[in-house]
């Protein structure tokens, strides 16, 4: 005669998922949940929380890489020119070494007057400029120029 045990408890990705999610919720913010427990509110929770915090380091790692990078420099502006994205608009300058510039709107630096800098440069005139970034192709991204003095 065979003798029949029963199989353990397999546990599925989704309830160790939920899992996760709860005992980083009772551990990390100190919320009790019931003891029945409701798998998809304690997962949308965790979620929401796990969200929260991604948005916020990532805002505050942004803003300090945006920060360490703010630079001076000279240069002759060769041409500009506006680049539409859609209803969007992006203010771009160029320099006769090469170098492109853009000029937007920043809440970093609460400012937002890319419209009255733009309008106020011309080609072949040297200007020292104060700007913030860095070049970043695959978003077609350039320094931003947050001010202008020129000749």
């Amino acid at each position: 005669m065979i003798k029949k045990t029963k199989n353990p408890k397999r546990v599925s990705i989704t309830k160790l998922i939920v899992f996760t999610m709860y005992a980083f919720i009772v551990g990390i913010i100190g919320v009790s949940l019931p003891k029945t427990i409701n798998f998809i509110e304690v997962f949308l929770i965790g979620a929401g929380v796990f969200i929260v915090i991604l948005l916020v380091l990532g805002f505050i790692g942004y803003s300090l890489m945006y920060a360490l990078t703010t630079g001076s420099e000279t240069i002759t502006i060769k041409e500009k020119w506006v680049k539409y994205h859609g209803d969007d608009a992006k203010y771009l300058v160029s320099s006769i070494d090469g170098q492109v510039f853009q000029i937007t709107d920043t809440i970093i630096k609460w400012r937002w007057n890319s419209s009255d800098l733009y309008a106020s440069l011309d080609a072949n005139q040297t200007c020292q400029i104060k700007t913030q970034g860095w070049r970043f192709p695959l978003f077609s991204d350039y320094k931003n120029i947050l001010g202008a003095v020129c000749n």
